[in-house]
């Protein structure tokens, strides 16, 4: 009696995935795979006088993560007269520079990864901006001049 019912109860689940399966089987995901897209913009963008303004714009993003952040205070104040230890905090070892302090530490790394995509960009700009017309030259040099000392210099230092 015990494996009747048994039998029954998983006949009775088999049957309600075989359902459920082919009920979801069936569903058509065409709809999640449409892609809308909002610009036009490529890489030939930056070959424009505006493209190539809006990108050295954009290459100053990159120092969102050192200036006003705590990681940037950590890393530039810390050691200093500025500030001493605090009773919280889990940051004292960059103040006190123990062992802790190297490059496991998710600020530094955080730090490295941000400024080289930021490093990425502005030589992305370089290389393109041969390519753009629509610009004098002394425009153009004042543009690259921007990039070169200040961008890259802040994420170099």
């Amino acid at each position: 009696m015990k494996n009747v019912f048994k039998r029954k109860i998983f006949s009775f689940i088999a049957n309600l995935g075989a359902v459920l399966i082919l009920i979801i089987g069936t569903q058509s995901c065409s709809d999640l795979l449409t892609e809308n897209v909002v610009s036009n913009i490529g890489n030939d963008y930056i070959n424009s006088a505006k493209g190539l303004n809006d990108a050295v714009n954009a290459a100053y993003s990159t120092n969102r993560s050192w200036y006003g952040t705590e990681r940037g205070m950590n890393l530039s104040i810390f050691g200093t007269d500025s500030y001493t230890n605090g009773a919280d905090g889990s940051w004292k070892f960059m103040n006190t520079y123990t062992t802790d302090f190297d490059t496991r530490n998710g600020s530094i790394s955080e730090l490295w990864n941000d400024f080289y995509l930021g490093i990425n960009t502005c030589n992305a700009i370089l290389e393109r901006s041969a390519k753009v017309t629509g610009l004098s030259m002394l425009l153009k040099n004042n543009v690259l001049q921007r990039l070169n000392l200040f961008v890259r210099t802040i994420i170099l230092l």
